[in-house]
C-alpha cells in the first residue's frame, strides 16, 4: 500500500508539472480511486461492526481480496457485508466465549 500511495504522489507532482502522459495519468488516477474506495469501504465496515484489532485486520483482508477479485456492484458489496458480519459475530461471540470462561476460573480461585 505504501508504494501505491507513492505513486500516486509522484504521479500528482509529475501531473503538475505536465510530463506525464495521458495513459499513465489515467492509470494512476484509477489507482488513486481505488485505494480511496478501499479506504472507504474499510472505514464503513469498521464503523459498522467495531475496529476492534480481531476483526479490523480481517476487515483489511477481505476488502483488500473484493477489490483484487471481485466486480463492484450491488450483489457483491452485499454478500462482502454479510461475510463480514458474519465473520464479525463468530469473533465476538468467541469472544464471550472465553470471557466467560475466564471468569469462571477467577470466580472459582476466589471461593477456594
Amino acid at each position: 500500500m505504501a508504494t501505491t500511495q507513492s505513486r500516486v504522489s509522484s504521479a500528482k507532482q509529475s501531473v503538475r508539472s505536465g510530463k506525464m502522459t495521458d495513459s499513465r495519468r489515467e492509470r494512476l488516477l484509477e489507482i488513486q480511486k481505488r485505494e480511496q474506495l478501499k479506504g472507504m469501504l474499510v472505514n464503513k465496515f469498521k464503523l459498522k461492526y467495531g475496529n476492534k484489532p480481531n476483526i479490523s485486520r480481517y476487515i483489511d483482508n477481505e476488502v483488500q481480496r473484493f477489490l483484487a477479485n471481485d466486480r463492484l456492484n450491488e450483489s457483491n458489496l452485499n454478500a462482502l457485508d454479510t461475510k463480514i458480519g458474519r465473520e464479525a459475530d463468530l469473533r465476538e461471540k468467541k469472544d464471550a466465549i472465553l470471557d466467560d470462561r475466564r471468569s469462571e476460573r477467577a470466580y472459582s480461585a476466589v471461593s477456594r
